[in-house]
């Protein structure tokens, strides 16, 4: 994903690894980049890690763009799209790839955080 920003937009990308970033360093990334009109996104763990993603609507070894963010009460959420259009977890409204996941199910869920600077 890193590689696509900087190829396909001509400007250089960071990454993050979400396992051992804080939830409030990654929380301040989604919203800087989305704030500030960046390109973001996030990529989920290898096939090797399949089982993890059982019953979730969400694949392993895929690129979700990151849409926004969004504050319910204390819960914070990461609004993602599957780039397929479709397929998402269960009781998040059309079947149209557009989600939220709370924060730390998107740290879970998810190993690297891709952003242009």
């Amino acid at each position: 994903m890193g590689d696509v920003f900087e190829d396909c937009m001509g400007i250089d990308s960071g990454q993050t690894n979400l396992a051992s970033a804080s939830a409030d360093s990654v929380w301040n990334n989604i919203t800087r980049a989305v704030d500030g009109h960046k390109p973001i996104g996030a990529g989920t763990f290898g096939d090797d890690q399949e089982a993890k993603y059982t019953n979730t609507g969400i694949y392993a070894d895929h690129a979700y763009s990151i849409l926004g963010y969004e504050k319910s009460g204390a819960d914070r959420l990461v609004i993602l799209r599957n780039p397929w259009g479709e397929s998402e977890p269960a009781g998040n409204g059309p079947n149209d790839g557009i989600f939220k996941l709370k924060l730390a199910d998107f740290q879970k869920l998810y190993q690297t955080m891709y952003f242009g600077q």
